[in-house]
C-alpha cells in the first residue's frame, strides 16, 4: 500500500509540473510538444490567463508566425522573472509577441538570439526580441543579441525602468506607434521611429535617439526629432558625432540640461534656459526663426557659440538671438562667439524694446583716392605705382600666394602677388564711391580685373572710368549695379585692346550721356547692347568712333527720341 501511494504521489507531481499555469515551459530540444504553432511557438497566453517564466527554465528553438517563443493574447499576462527565451523565430516578435490588450512584465531573465523576419512598409524588422502592441513593462532582465531590433513598439505603452538592452542589430528599440517611456536601465543601440511617442526621463542610452522629450538620464549619441523637443531637468546629451540635438521640424526647448555637441533646428526656433550648459554650436538654418534666451537677466553673461552661417537670406530689421526679459539693459555679448551669414556682421543692440543680436551688411569703402594711398608709406609697407599694376582683384578672401602689404584709410586690406604689379583688395562688399570718374584711367599696363566684391549700387558717375586702359583685353562687368548711374561718357575711351566686354547686366535707365563711350575700342568684334535703355540719353556723339573691328552690334532696343547729338557716332 505504501509503495502504491508513493507511485501515485510521484505521478501526480509529474502531472502538475507539466500542466501548471506557472511552470509550463517547453524547448523542442528536450520536449517536442508546443501550443498554437501559428501564434506562440512554445507558450500561448490566452484571455484571463497568467503565465510565469522563472528560475532557470528556457524557451528555446521554436518557430511561429507571431511570437516565436511566447504569444500573449488580449487579456493575457506573461511575467518573466528569470530563465531564457532563446533562439526562437517568427515573422513578428521572434522572442515574444504582445497583442493589443496583452501584458508582458519583464523583471529578470534573458531574451536573446531570437529572430524576426517580417518588416514594416519602411523595411524595419518587426522585433527580433519583442513585438509589442499591448503593455510591456521592463524593470529588469536583458534583451540582448537578437537579430534586427530588440523591441518593436507598434501600439500600446512600453516602459523601460531597468535592465539591459544591447547588441540587437538595426535598433535597440523601434517605435512604429504607441508610446515608449524610458525611465531607467541601460540601452546600447539606437531608439528610432516615431519621435512624438518617445520620452526619456532616466537611464543610460548609448546610441542615437528619436524623441520629443529628454528630462533626465544620459544619452551618448544624438537626439533627433521632427516635432517640438523638450530637453531639461538635468538631462545629459553627450554627442559622438557632429550634432547632439537635431530637429528637422519643430522648436527646441532646453532647460537645465548639459549638452556636449551642436544643437541645430532646421525649421524651428530654439529656446534656451540660462542654466543650460551647451558645449558646441547653436544653429538655426531658417531665416524666419530665432534663438531665444528665455530667462535672461542683466547679471548673466552667456558664453554660447551661435552659428548663423547657413541662413540663405537675412532680414536686417530682425533679431536672430533675443535676450528675453529685457529690463532696459543692453546685454553683454563679450563672451559669445557669433558666426554671421556670409557678407554680414553681428551687432548687439536694442531695437524697439527688443534686446538681441542683429545682422548688418559687412562692408568696407573703396577710397576714391586709392591711387595716391597705395603709393604712400602712410598706408603701405610696400608702396605701389598705379601705372605699373597689371592685375587688380576685389575679393572676399586672400588669393593663394598673396601677402599683405598695407591697409587703406577705410580699413580695406591690400595684398600683392609674386610682384607688386598684381594687387588684391580683400574685403566683403567693397563699396565703390559714388563718383567713379577716372577711377582706373591711364592704367596702361592693366590687363585683368576681378570685380567679385566690388559693389556699385551707390554709383552715379562712371565717366572716363577705364579710359586709356590700353592693355585690357577682356572685362566682365556682369556684377555691376548701374541702376543709379547718370553718365557713362568716355567710359571705355581708348581701350584699344579689348576683345571681350560683358555689359549684359547694365541698367542704363537713368543715363543721359554716352558721349564717346566706346571711342577707339578698335579690337572689339562684337558688342551686345540689346538690354540698354537709352530713353533718357541726349548725347551719343562719337559713341562707337573707330570701333573698326566690329562685325556685330545689337542696338535693337535703342530709343533715340531724346538724343540731340549723334555726330561721328560710327566714324572710322
Amino acid at each position: 500500500m505504501k509503495k502504491f501511494r508513493k507511485i501515485l504521489f510521484s505521478f501526480i507531481m509529474s502531472f502538475a509540473l507539466v500542466f501548471s499555469a506557472v511552470a509550463v515551459v517547453f524547448s523542442k530540444f528536450d520536449n517536442q510538444t508546443a501550443f498554437a504553432a501559428a501564434n506562440g511557438g512554445s507558450v500561448y497566453v490566452g484571455n484571463n490567463s497568467t503565465n510565469i517564466l522563472e528560475g532557470r527554465k528556457r524557451i528555446c528553438g521554436f518557430d511561429a508566425t507571431n511570437g516565436g517563443g511566447v504569444y500573449i493574447a488580449n487579456g493575457g499576462t506573461f511575467k518573466m522573472t528569470g530563465g531564457d527565451i532563446f533562439a526562437n523565430k517568427a515573422s513578428m516578435g521572434g522572442g515574444v509577441y504582445v497583442l493589443t490588450g496583452g501584458t508582458f512584465n519583464l523583471s529578470g531573465g534573458s531574451i536573446s538570439q531570437n529572430q524576426a523576419t517580417g518588416k514594416n512598409a519602411d523595411g524595419i524588422t518587426h522585433g527580433g526580441g519583442v513585438y509589442s502592441a499591448g503593455t510591456f513593462n521592463m524593470s529588469g532582465g536583458s534583451i540582448v543579441e537578437n537579430k534586427n531590433n530588440g523591441i518593436y513598439v507598434s501600439s500600446g505603452v512600453t516602459t523601460i525602468s531597468d535592465g539591459t538592452i544591447a547588441g540587437n542589430g538595426e535598433n535597440a528599440i523601434y517605435v512604429g506607434g504607441g508610446t515608449l517611456k524610458v525611465n531607467g536601465g541601460t540601452i546600447v543601440g539606437s531608439i528610432d521611429g516615431n519621435s512624438s511617442s518617445v520620452s526619456i526621463s532616466g537611464g543610460e542610452i548609448r546610441g542615437n535617439v528619436s524623441t520629443n522629450s529628454v528630462t533626465g538620464g544620459t544619452i551618448y549619441g544624438a537626439v533627433k526629432t521632427n516635432v517640438a523637443l523638450s530637453i531639461g531637468n538635468n538631462g545629459t546629451i553627450l554627442s559622438n558625432g557632429t550634432y547632439a540635438v537635431l530637429s528637422s521640424s519643430g522648436d527646441i526647448y532646453i532647460s537645465k540640461a548639459k549638452i556636449v555637441g551642436d544643437v541645430k533646428a532646421e525649421s524651428g526656433n530654439i529656446h534656451i534656459n540660462k542654466d543650460s550648459d551647451i558645449t558646441g554650436k547653436i544653429i538655426i538654418s531658417n531665416s524666419s526663426k530665432t534663438i531665444y534666451l528665455d530667462n535672461w537677466t542683466p547679471d548673466f553673461v552667456p558664453t554660447y557659440t551661435l552659428d548663423f552661417s547657413s541662413l540663405t537670406s537675412v532680414d536686417t530689421s530682425k533679431a536672430y538671438f533675443v535676450f528675453a526679459n529685457t529690463m532696459g539693459t543692453q546685454a553683454d555679448t563679450s563672451k559669445m562667439t557669433i558666426v554671421a551669414p556670409d557678407g554680414y556682421k553681428a551687432v548687439s543692440k536694442m531695437v524697439n524694446g527688443t534686446n538681441g543680436i542683429y545682422f548688418e551688411v559687412e562692408k568696407v569703402d573703396f577710397p576714391a583716392d586709392w591711387k595716391a594711398q597705395i603709393n604712400a608709406s602712410t598706408y603701405m609697407t610696400t608702396t605701389v605705382t598705379p601705372g605699373s599694376i597689371t592685375s587688380l582683384k576685389f575679393v572676399s578672401s586672400v588669393p593663394s600666394g598673396y601677402t599683405k602689404i598695407g591697409t587703406l584709410s577705410t580699413g580695406l586690406q591690400v595684398y600683392k602677388g609674386t610682384t607688386a604689379t598684381d594687387i588684391a583688395f580683400v574685403g566683403k562688399n567693397i563699396m565703390a564711391p559714388a563718383d567713379l570718374s577716372s577711377l582706373f584711367s591711364r592704367m596702361s599696363n592693366l590687363k585683368a580685373v576681378d570685380f567679385s566684391q566690388f559693389k556699385t549700387g551707390n554709383v552715379t558717375d562712371m565717366s572716363w572710368m577705364f579710359s586709356n586702359c590700353s592693355s585690357l583685353t577682356s572685362l566682365d562687368l556682369s556684377t555691376f549695379n548701374t541702376a543709379n548711374v547718370t553718365t557713362m561718357d568716355y567710359m571705355f575711351w581708348e581701350c584699344s585692346s579689348l576683345t571681350s566686354l560683358n555689359l549684359e547686366s547694365f541698367d542704363t535707365s537713368k543715363v543721359t550721356n554716352m558721349t564717346r563711350m566706346f571711342w577707339n575700342c578698335s579690337s572689339l568684334t562684337s558688342l551686345n547692347l540689346s538690354n540698354f535703355n537709352t530713353s533718357k540719353v541726349t548725347d551719343m556723339g562719337g559713341m562707337f568712333w573707330r570701333c573698326s573691328s566690329l562685325t556685330s552690334l545689337n542696338l535693337s532696343n535703342f530709343n533715340t527720341s531724346k538724343v540731340t547729338d549723334m555726330s561721328s557716332m560710327f566714324y572710322g
